[in-house]
């Protein structure tokens, strides 16, 4: 008799547990189907306005981003970096590093070691006539690490974002907290255009250059716009020396 009752009870938790599974996965289930039935019955227009609110959100954790590159000394010593030492890597003969940086977060606590993580992107082009013709460059997303000597900061070390399958992990580890942020920013490819464009009407006015177009490989000429005012655009950037590989040495 005891054996029956112990038979019976190790066939009954099997079921009852059987039968919380399925209970479980239909609640799932039922909630799997309320969501996409919410989503299909909706107007194009309710799925536009659900979809901008989405963007709206990701877009309060992206930093002012029409900024120009040389609105801060952080800033301006990260693009001096770029143009000085990671455009010269770059071929093709250029005449003119309009640098691209966009800092999501910085921290200056430490004099020896000043942080600042960002968008960082290389633009090199040649100027002919009114028209800026991209050359060459590259995007290098990461951490700066930056040094104040005698009042002035240089960057000293650079963490970038890897490539390929690393590109992700690499990422999360370099930004951390500050990921989500960065990850906003570099989604918004109309934002980001249209900062490259005002960066090269900014350095085109601070050196005096006739330019009024930016023209890429394959594509049509786009107008510049209109140029910061002098007070916003502050000290000129000055213009590197051209690049020309395959010209002989001068003796």
């Amino acid at each position: 008799m005891k054996n029956e009752k112990r038979t019976n009870s190790r066939t009954v938790r099997p079921v009852l547990l059987l039968l919380l599974l399925l209970s479980v996965a239909g609640v799932l289930l039922s909630a799997l189907l309320r969501t996409m039935c919410s989503w299909n019955g909706m107007t194009d227009r309710e799925r536009e306005e659900a979809t901008r609110l989405t963007e709206a959100k990701a877009q309060k954790l992206v930093p002012t981003i029409a900024e120009i590159h040389s609105s801060s000394p952080v800033a301006d010593a990260v693009a001096r970096y770029l143009r000085e030492t990671v455009a010269p890597n770059y071929g093709g003969e250029w005449e003119h590093c309009v640098p691209f940086v966009r800092i999501v977060a910085s921290d200056a606590t430490d004099p020896s070691d000043v942080r600042a993580w960002g968008e960082f992107r290389v633009f090199n082009y040649r100027l002919e006539g009114d028209t800026f013709h991209f050359v060459s460059g590259g995007n290098h997303p990461g951490l700066m690490h930056l040094r104040e000597t005698d009042g002035a900061l240089s960057v000293v070390s650079f963490d970038p974002v890897l490539d390929g399958s690393e590109c992700t992990p690499s990422a999360k580890r370099i930004f951390g907290k500050q990921y989500k942020a960065w990850m906003a920013l570099v989604a918004d490819d109309k934002a980001l255009e249209a900062a490259r464009l005002r960066d090269l009407a900014d350095y085109a006015a601070q050196n005096d250059l006739p330019a009024k177009f930016a023209k890429d490989y394959g594509w049509d000429p786009v107008p510049l716009p209109p140029a910061a005012s002098r007070g916003e655009r502050g000290a000129p950037a000055p213009s590197p020396a051209p690049h020309r590989p395959d010209a002989p040495e001068s003796n």
